[in-house]
């Protein structure tokens, strides 16, 4: 199975959108539906994330040297870090699930307070658009790199 198209330049920009649409609109979409769990440490990540992810392919779409040098580098690599930073945050949030999900003990019963999937799905779909982020920002600063360097 070859995977050269996933090095296309233009393929790796319209990725960078997607996930940065999908990563805003499910944050918003967690805030709007699920504020008795929100942590409000974690409310920015996703917006924010967001933001850069789809700043970095307006920018990077433009990727033939008629952008300033200065931008076209620090975008890919922002977008590395919010990606870095949108994993492990939503990681973090969904390996403490007492606070996501908190728990009443009676006795031998247990009883949720509340009903917590919809929270633990928007952390998962966050955390995975952070993963998936990841690489694609990588190999964009390599791109960004070479046409910088030339």
């Amino acid at each position: 199975m070859e995977l050269k198209w996933l090095f296309n330049p233009a393929i790796l920009v319209s990725l960078d959108f997607i996930l940065g649409v999908t990563s805003f609109c499910f944050q918003i979409a967690f805030l709007s539906t699920c504020i008795l769990a929100t942590d409000y440490d974690l409310v920015g990540t996703g917006i924010w994330a967001g933001i850069v992810f789809i700043a970095t392919a307006a920018v990077a779409w433009k990727m033939d040297g008629k952008v300033n040098k200065l931008i076209l580098g620090a975008g890919p690599f922002l977008s590395f870090i919010c990606g870095i930073i949108l994993f492990s945050l939503n990681v973090a949030a969904l390996s403490d699930l007492n606070k996501v999900c908190p728990f009443e003990i009676n006795g031998t019963t247990v009883k949720v307070k509340y009903h917590c999937s919809k929270e633990i799905g928007f952390d998962v779909v966050l955390m995975l658009c952070g993963l998936f982020s990841i690489p694609v920002n990588a190999i964009l600063v390599l791109f960004v790199f070479n046409i910088i360097k030339s």
